[in-house]
């Protein structure tokens, strides 16, 4: 900034210069926590200013990001922001996105799971039966489900998941 300053009664005049400098505004912006549950749809994510002056009108240009999606496996995941305003130098106050693990219902199987009764001829060797088509994201576990001779046993199929609370049990 230059200032001439001039007068009626003086001849010439005086020149001085100064610096005029504005810094960056410095905020905090807390983003919240959220939760959703496994196979959910992600919330939206959300935080706000908790320290320090946003200016009328004047955007962060704030953009909230998490590795978190509808597939991710129950667990806690970082909630992060970036910001493009550069008159600002943002501080974030880190979220969490937790997932819950999804309580184990009938529709988690899907149309194709099947679990059906058989019948062997007997031929001296170990013969069982299994569920076919299960969800990569479901495991199951068999009781009395091996035999070799002649006979019959019901089968019990225990279905449960990482990402699922409770189990689902068939018979066949």
């Amino acid at each position: 900034v230059t200032a001439t300053i001039t007068g009626d009664n003086y001849t010439g005049s005086l020149t001085r210069t100064a610096t005029l400098e504005i810094t960056k505004a410095k905020v905090t912006y807390t983003i919240d926590n959220k939760t959703s549950v496994y196979k959910s749809t992600i919330v939206p994510l959300t935080g706000n200013v908790t320290g320090g002056t946003v200016y009328a009108g004047d955007d962060l240009g704030v953009t909230l990001s998490t590795t978190a999606t509808s597939t991710s496996d129950a667990g806690t995941y970082p909630i992060t922001g970036t910001y493009t305003n550069t008159n600002y130098d943002v501080t974030f106050v880190d979220g969490t996105y937790t997932i819950t693990k999804k309580d184990i219902k009938d529709e988690d199987l899907g149309n194709e799971f099947s679990f059906d009764s058989a019948s062997f001829v007997y031929d001296g060797t170990e013969k069982k039966i299994e569920v076919s088509n299960l969800p990569s994201d479901l495991s199951v576990s068999y009781d009395d489900n091996t035999r070799t001779n002649v006979g019959s046993q019901t089968v019990t199929a225990t279905i449960t998941g990482d990402n699922y609370t409770g189990s689902l049990t068939r018979t066949a």
